[in-house]
């Protein structure tokens, strides 16, 4: 003991000290670390599960190591946002969170089929979008930038016309079992030859799928090289083909299993499975109450960094009073608000202690149609009083609240390539009537309505119904005006599955509606004078346009985006002309969600209406669903 240093001595010292301080917290928190205990067992249990597949996978050669310089991770946390550096989107993950709990959110619409090949619907989109991952996907702070996903990395020739493509091992599609042979599916991988099936399906012209096909009319060919590598070989230049390369997904042969001669009858009329979704992406789907609801749960196999929370459920609540009563009473986690909630029933202190609103823009728009192939609607001078008869100024006003912009255009109002010197039409009855004298319409018989050879200007408004009366006060206003201008118009609110089937047979006079837009934006599939002539197109009013079409494919090679937004700018100016559309207003996007979720962030590109569910998380304490 005598020989003891002095360092020997502090350092003892400075021992006892820490141990009497650590027992006097472990005395205190002791209650504290009996509550959560059963989290935290389930938490690292799910963290060594974690371990030992990565380390499984790069003993294997499936996963190549992070970087040396890469920050240790954290014991003891779920998830860490610095453990696999070389996944994208890593930047917005949080070290701090902790995985459980799930979010409840609502649709206002069912949908036909989880089939988004054949069912353009948004929000099939949306459940596609959650379910399956792609080769690349953008950053979501900085969305000109691709990150490799299902891939581990690719190359582009120098003319743009050929991609390669090296997967990742180890992806694998989500286990299922066959819905009409009762086979049971587990653990196969994605490969490349998955990646050729989906063109194969996509420019089979038995599979009613126009609206996506369009996009694809100039790739020659899928490649295979071997299971892991695969080529997409363009035929000429196309300032999309890097998007759409990189935004390709795989689709599931030994799901989709039909015979390509009859496609249609063995994919497109398949109802068993066209129920379901079979992907490889952070999250399984897992049922369909039809009327009721659609289940979610954390793919556990995913070879990616997982989301935090375990569930995702959409309920189907078809009326908005009742979508926010349901947040409120706790039933729901997250919904869209309409302006009139924002504005006038979620101000409330005991919502903003309980709920947070994000508030911000979004890449859409809403219109009004005209079907050009109606002789009513075929002169110019007619959609354009039809436009100056749309107050837009009291739409944006009474419907909106003024929680958006009106929009002259089809691009979206932030991007370079929306023209923001094109002023949008006034709302001027009088110049409207006159308009419509030139075009032969006025009141012969003086019965106060407007009529031309012998045929009074009459029309049928078709609008969707349901989820929302947003469409309803649209065409209300619209009525109310053309009523003092001698015209006659009678609106028809429908049910959504019927309402898309009217509009993609072309069945309807006028429609409104609204689109959802990419961040590189390509006109072609709503307004080339090709997709006119096809039903299911997005071109449901038969616009047709020369010198539109010209300008639309002379963009599509131009990968210069200062010349191809000029060319975008000429065309706008075509359509503000022309007015096929009356372009109404681009609305604020308005979300409300419980305040439990943490790291709730808005991006310029975000999967789930501008936010990213994936990056969420639930302290402990607060979790609400558990397992």
């Amino acid at each position: 003991m005598a020989g003891r240093s002095l360092f020997a001595n502090v350092m003892l010292f400075i021992i006892a000290v820490l141990l009497a301080v650590g027992l006097y917290l472990t005395v205190g928190a002791v209650d504290l670390f009996r509550q959560r205990e059963e989290r935290l067992i389930a938490d690292l249990a799910d963290m060594r599960a974690d371990l030992a597949r990565l380390h499984e996978e790069m003993a294997s050669g499936r996963l190549s190591a992070p970087p040396s310089n890469s920050s240790a991770s954290v014991p003891g946390v779920a998830e860490r946002a610095s453990a696999l550096p070389h996944f994208p989107n890593m930047e917005v993950r949080d070290p701090a969170a902790v995985s459980g709990d799930g979010v409840v959110s609502a649709t206002g619409a069912e949908t036909g089929n989880m089939n988004y090949i054949i069912n353009n619907e948004a929000q099939v989109a949306d459940y596609w979008g959650m379910t399956y991952d792609t080769v690349g996907t953008r950053n979501l702070i900085d969305p000109d930038r691709w990150e490799p996903l299902l891939a581990e990395r690719w190359e582009i020739s120098p003319d743009k016309l050929t991609y390669t493509i090296h997967l990742r091992k180890g992806a694998l599609w989500h286990d299922f079992t066959d819905p009409t042979t009762g086979e049971s599916f587990k653990d196969v991988e994605v490969t490349a030859q998955d990646f050729k099936f989906y063109m194969d399906v996509i420019q089979n012209p038995k599979i009613p799928c126009d609206s996506q096909r369009v996009y694809y009319e100039d790739l020659d060919q899928v490649k295979v090289l071997d299971n892991y590598t695969f080529q997409v070989i363009w035929k000429r230049p196309y300032f999309k083909s890097e998007e759409l390369t990189l935004g390709l997904l795989p689709l599931p042969r030994h799901f989709y299993r039909f015979d390509p001669d009859k496609a249609y009858e063995q994919f497109a009329q398949n109802n068993e499975r066209n129920r379901m979704i079979v992907g490889c992406g952070p999250w399984i789907f897992r049922g369909w109450e039809k009327g009721k609801e659609i289940v979610f749960t954390r793919n556990e196999k995913y070879y990616a960094p997982k989301p935090y929370l375990k569930s995702r459920i959409v309920r189907v609540v078809k009326e908005p009073t009742a979508r926010l009563e349901s947040l409120r009473n706790g039933e729901l986690d997250r919904i869209g608000l309409l302006p009139e909630q924002w504005v006038k029933q979620t101000g409330d202190a005991a919502f903003a202690a309980k709920f947070s609103k994000f508030r911000y823009a979004a890449p859409n728009y809403f219109y009004i149609g005209y079907n050009q192939r109606n002789d009513l609607f075929k002169d110019r001078r007619v959609r354009l009083a039809l436009t100056e008869l749309t107050d837009r100024e009291r739409i944006l006003r009474e419907v909106y609240l003024g929680l958006g912009r009106i929009t002259t255009g089809t691009f979206y109002v932030d991007s370079p390539a929306y023209d923001k010197s094109i002023e949008p039409w006034p709302f001027d009855p009088a110049r409207a009537k006159a308009l419509l004298a030139e075009a032969g319409w006025a009141d012969h018989d003086g019965d106060g309505i407007l009529d031309k050879d012998g045929k009074k200007f009459e029309y049928t408004f078709l609008v969707p119904s349901g989820g929302s009366t947003i469409f309803e006060q649209i065409a209300e206003i619209v009525r109310q005006e053309c009523s003092k201008a001698g015209i006659i118009v009678n609106v028809n609110p429908i049910e959504w599955s019927v309402f898309l089937q009217r509009l993609e047979e072309w069945n309807f006079d006028v429609c409104s509606l609204g689109w959802q837009l990419s961040w590189d934006d390509d006109p072609y599939q709503l307004w080339h004078s090709s997709q006119a002539d096809l039903k299911r197109s997005s071109n449901h009013i038969g616009f047709k346009n020369a010198e539109a079409d010209k300008l639309i494919e002379a963009a599509r090679v131009e990968f210069d985006p200062a010349r191809r937004n000029a060319l975008y700018h000429r065309f706008d100016r075509i359509l503000h002309e022309e007015q096929p559309y009356t372009f109404l207003v681009s609305p604020d996007s308005l979300i409300a969600q419980d305040k439990r979720y943490r790291n709730a962030k808005v991006y310029p590109q975000g999967p789930d209406s501008g936010m990213d569910v994936n990056s969420f998380w639930v302290p402990l304490a607060e979790q609400k669903y558990r397992e």
